[in-house]
């Protein structure tokens, strides 16, 4: 199913080049207007779509710090009463906690400076 969607084959809307030497053609002319909204582009804002991306990765992010934080979970339950492997452990859990802390802190001032900047520039 994977290798399927990586080469299955996509729609081109190209238009033949006037050779007369008439005038250029212009974007619209060669894209339908709803193409964006049929490859998943939209037609939204650059400041939507940087915020969109910037969420995301976040997100992305956020969930790496608790893999790791559940990485230290892991370990210390399979440490067998080992107490450097205790202490190591800890220490690992310990960084994907201010890990997490610093990602939902980025999250938060990335959200309030986007939603800062798009009502400042709409209204």
């Amino acid at each position: 199913m994977i290798f399927g969607s990586l080469v299955a084959t996509q729609y081109a809307f190209a238009q033949a080049s006037d050779s007369t030497g008439g005038d250029p053609i212009t974007s619209s002319e060669l894209l339908p207007p709803a193409f964006g909204d049929e490859v998943g582009l939209g037609q939204g804002d650059l400041n939507t779509t940087v915020a969109r991306v910037i969420r995301i990765v976040l997100g992305f992010l956020g969930v790496v710090a608790l893999g790791i934080m559940l990485w230290g979970g892991v370990r210390w339950m399979t440490a067998g009463g080992n107490m450097d492997n205790v202490k190591d452990a800890q220490k690992i859990i310990a960084a994907g906690a201010v890990g997490l802390a610093i990602i939902l802190s980025a999250f938060a001032i990335t959200s309030f400076v986007i939603n800062s900047l798009v009502t400042a520039t709409t209204t």
